[in-house]
């Protein structure tokens, strides 16, 4: 996760990000997160929960990226991805 995502600050839309990413698409089974064994400093790893293997396709995931990515080309290997 982009250290963005975690500072303390509230997100106009968002609210608190390391909450509604850590606890609230956790709690609704969107995300897996857990912390990788024996790393120092502690470090975490996110995979597609069981709902969201059911509920998202892998297509709009990567169109909404696409739609929000600052880095230029992303929509590019977007297409290349999914074809």
């Amino acid at each position: 996760m982009p250290p963005c995502l975690f500072d303390r600050r509230k997100h106009a839309v968002f609210d608190d990000t390391k909450k509604l990413i850590t606890q609230e698409f956790v709690r609704q089974l969107y995300l897996d997160y857990e912390r990788v064994p024996k790393s120092e400093p502690p470090t975490f790893t996110f995979r597609w929960g069981e709902r969201a293997w059911k509920e998202v396709s892998l297509r709009g995931v990567l169109d909404l990226a696409s739609k929000v990515s600052i880095q230029g080309g992303f929509a590019h290997s977007v297409e290349e991805s999914v074809d």
